[in-house]
């Protein structure tokens, strides 16, 4: 019976979920979970929801074993996955947060405070698959925004989340984007974010933003405000803070 659990324990993601009705796939039925937990192999994590006994659940390879072991789509964005490739400002005090982004509400169970990260959980779907890409992170693959998609992501979470000031230092670093992909995504994305977006792309005076096919986007009609008591930029009828305005 060991050797069952032992088999099945080398096959699941390190520092992960063992689903219960994943473990009911690899041939241990219920009664054998709970047979595992009295005997010191799993811990409950919640119900149908296990880990290893005495290993520390990381966020990152539960939602790899989630997407393993069940249906859960996620991805890391916005301003967690521009830190994942190295385009951040600002370092983050004291308990990281990491915005995910998943196509329908994350389980019960993992809505606690006891994660290595404080999730963001943004249940939306706004971009479909456009830019998204995997990397390693601490030895798990994860899936993540490529920067096109998370920084627009990033835009988008203004002004709860971010600021346009410090979104605008990370525009800056952003040399090698896609004309292409940033295409995609901008006709799905809102006119105030199509509006920031080409503005603060504009002002950075990268060579991609000449390749832009900007007949594909409208910018609709009326202004647009970022923040009260800004500054009005006629080109792209939006009122954008005096800093961001000012800054050279």
């Amino acid at each position: 019976m060991a050797s069952k659990i032992k088999n099945i324990i080398e096959s699941a993601v390190d520092r992960g979920v063992l689903l219960g009705s994943w473990l009911s796939q690899q041939g241990l039925s219920r009664t054998e979970q709970v047979s595992y937990v009295k005997s010191g192999w799993l811990e409950r994590v919640h119900r149908g929801v296990y880990k290893i006994k005495g290993s520390e659940l990381k966020l990152y390879p539960t939602l790899k074993a989630l997407s393993i072991q069940s249906d859960f789509c996620y991805h890391v964005g916005a301003l967690s996955a521009l830190e994942l490739r190295g385009y951040s400002h600002f370092g983050q005090l004291g308990k990281q947060k990491v915005f995910l982004y998943s196509q329908k509400e994350l389980p019960k169970w993992m809505v606690t405070d006891d994660w290595d990260m404080n999730i963001i959980d943004n249940n939306t779907n706004k971009y479909g698959n456009i830019g998204l890409t995997e990397i390693e992170n601490d030895n798990v693959t994860i899936r993540i925004s490529a920067p096109e998609r998370a920084f627009l992501e990033s835009l988008d979470l203004i002004p709860e989340y971010a600021n346009p000031m410090d979104l605008y230092y990370i525009m800056e670093m952003l040399s090698t984007l896609r004309p292409r992909i940033i295409i995609d995504l901008l006709e799905k994305a809102s006119i105030k974010t199509r509006r920031l977006f080409l503005f603060m792309a504009d002002k950075a005076k990268h060579p991609w933003f000449d390749d832009l096919d900007l007949n594909r986007i409208a910018l609709g009609s009326g202004d647009r405000s970022i923040t009260p008591g800004g500054v009005y930029n006629a080109k792209y009828k939006i009122v954008i803070p005096k800093e961001l305005n000012n800054y050279e």
